[in-house]
């Protein structure tokens, strides 16, 4: 494993990638305003509330990790930053657990892009990994 490849702090004026923030459609706004009244008193907040509800919301949160967190993951994934919460990680986690997202499917397209030359063998390994 390429653990103690994937442990740099990063550099002071490293360009740190935004996670996906879905658009919401008016179902899921009537949702979060449904969630709020019953259950206002209950542990947490339904905002603010930025994660994809369908799949094609899902596929292309992925791609946009593919494409700007994963070429950085490896060297920067147990880097804490103040003031950021994700730094490069992927945010996958949530879409995969509820069933939006293939596990297997993440792992090939980063694969994919590996070998395609535009991803590091280690933030590859260590995204798999994690998955």
């Amino acid at each position: 494993n390429f653990d103690a490849d994937n442990r740099k702090g990063p550099p002071g004026a490293l360009m740190m990638p935004t996670p996906f923030r879905a658009d919401r459609d008016a179902e899921t706004q009537a949702v979060i305003a449904t969630v709020k009244k019953r259950f206002a008193a209950n542990f947490g907040d339904a905002e603010p509330f930025w994660f994809p509800v369908i799949r094609t919301g899902a596929n292309a949160a992925a791609e946009k990790f593919m494409r700007e967190g994963l070429p950085q993951f490896g060297d920067y994934q147990d880097a804490m930053v103040s003031g950021h919460k994700f730094l490069f990680h992927s945010v996958l986690s949530p879409l995969i657990n509820v069933g939006l997202l293939d596990p297997l499917a993440l792992c090939r397209a980063a694969e994919a892009e590996w070998r395609a030359g535009r991803a590091p063998l280690n933030s590859v390994e260590g995204f798999i990994r994690q998955i």
